[in-house]
């Protein structure tokens, strides 16, 4: 009984704007991520600089400069100590999603590569906004070497 209510539910329609709608298209568009959450590793001191001026290239915004993870080990395995034996820097990012994308995390981020179903790597297309910053993780040296060791 209750799969037929669902079902019933999923093929009621709606007038949405002068159109008949489905439910369950509402629910489908309601339900997709409204922002892509993505981590860079770097120096602390370079965090200080993105954490004003947003996360620039330095060597173009092609499709192949990977900049941006979805995973943090991966960031986190990138970062490095401003001096020997210092503390590493992963920043974390909220990258709106916009409607009407070509793809995930368009105009921000080029097409990603997909490493595997936990981690996929983006270039940046354009310069990701101080404002998309969520925090900055700061991380001890210890935990860095560490993560060196286990790769990412």
């Amino acid at each position: 009984m209750t799969g037929h209510l669902i079902s019933h539910i999923n093929n009621f329609q709606t007038h949405q704007n002068g159109n008949d709608v489905k439910i369950s298209t509402i629910i489908a568009e309601l339900s997709k991520p409204k922002s892509i959450r993505c981590f860079h590793g770097t120096t602390p001191k370079k965090a200080a600089t993105i954490k004003t001026s947003g996360l620039k290239s330095t060597n173009g915004y092609n499709p192949g400069w990977y900049m941006v993870s979805t995973d943090l080990e991966s960031a986190l395995y990138h970062a490095q100590p401003d001096d020997e034996g210092g503390s590493v820097a992963v920043i974390e990012f909220n990258i709106p999603l916009e409607d009407n994308a070509r793809w995930v995390g368009y105009p921000y981020l080029w097409r990603g590569y997909e490493r595997n179903s936990k981690s996929t790597w983006y270039a940046l297309k354009e310069e990701i906004p101080a404002k998309f910053i969520k925090k900055i993780h700061k991380f001890s040296n210890a935990e860095w070497i560490q993560q060196k060791n286990e790769k990412y």
